[in-house]
């Protein structure tokens, strides 16, 4: 059973509690946006100190209150609750590729090989690297009259969530992918005309529901990407040194963390919201190798 956090406790970025974020609403009125300051005090503290929530979806275990978390719902790895919708805006977004496959010995899916920069793979088990271009594990292939290889891309998202303005992680890949590449299709790649020439709107630029669909098997669920309303001008500005920061700081701390190996099972236990979490915990895919899920750090 996952454990309870006290109200106020606090991760090296992210706080929880409501108090701690009363505080630091009444800091942000004292320190007006010109003090700039020769030193925080935390020169010390870089980026292998940072913990963002994940929401994870697809995946076993309780939540804090002891409850069985249901695929239709994103477990916050911070704060151990559920809920059905995150409400906010997207700020940054990084692609990997990964190679996972579910152990029936071992109930829980394992990774193969992984790759944060697309270029260069490691096979986890032997530490061996190989070119991810031309890679038989990431060709296209007819498996009893289906479309499948084994390694695919993966997308993870850094985001802002509007209730608790606190940041959090949203990974997609497989079957959860196409929903979040439809979203980026339709409002942001290239939509964005100036001057005759085209570019893309930033991911900052609206706010962004997420929901969760069940498929039709009744088995696993799939995201849903809802745009909400245009962002002001001074919001926008704000999320655009804020997704600065987080490509800069937390981008290369995701790649590091990706490369770490799940050792959970993740069968009837806690989600372990201190610890890495991958989402390899999630239920063994569906027959077209469906595996969705979200990373913590």
């Amino acid at each position: 059973m996952a454990k309870k956090k006290n109200d106020d406790e606090t991760t090296a970025l992210t706080t929880t509690g409501p108090t701690a974020l009363a505080a630091a609403d009444e800091l942000a009125d004292v320190l007006g946006d010109d003090d700039q300051l020769e030193s925080d005090g935390l020169e010390e503290v870089g980026a292998e100190d940072l913990k963002i929530a994940a929401k994870v979806f697809n995946m076993k275990g309780r939540d804090a209150d002891g409850e069985p978390i249901m695929p239709n719902v994103f477990f916050d790895t911070v704060t151990e609750q559920v809920q059905k919708r995150i409400t906010g805006t997207l700020l940054t977004l990084q692609k990997s590729n990964a190679w996972t496959e579910f152990d029936n010995a071992e109930d829980r899916n394992k990774t193969i090989c992984r790759s944060a920069d697309r270029v260069t793979g490691t096979l986890l088990e032997t530490g061996e690297q190989r070119k991810c271009e031309g890679c038989p594990d990431a060709q296209w292939r007819n498996v009893d009259g289906k479309r499948t290889r084994n390694c695919g891309p993966v997308y993870t998202v850094v985001g802002i969530e509007q209730a608790s303005q606190q940041p959090f992680v949203l990974r997609c890949k497989k079957t959860s992918l196409p929903p979040l590449q439809q979203y980026l299709n339709r409002f942001f790649l290239g939509r964005r005309v100036v001057n005759g020439k085209r570019s893309n709107y930033p991911l900052f630029a609206f706010e962004t529901e997420i929901g969760l669909e069940m498929d039709d098997s009744g088995k696993y669920s799939m995201p849903t990407f809802t745009r909400g309303s245009v962002l002001p001008r001074a919001q926008i500005m704000q999320y655009a040194g804020e997704a600065k920061f987080f490509r800069e700081v937390v981008q290369p701390l995701m790649s590091k963390m990706d490369a770490v190996e799940d050792t959970s099972s993740g069968a009837g236990g806690s989600a372990g919201g201190d610890d890495f979490i991958d989402d390899d915990d999630a239920p063994p895919p569906p027959p077209d190798g469906a595996q969705q899920g979200s990373i913590p750090f």
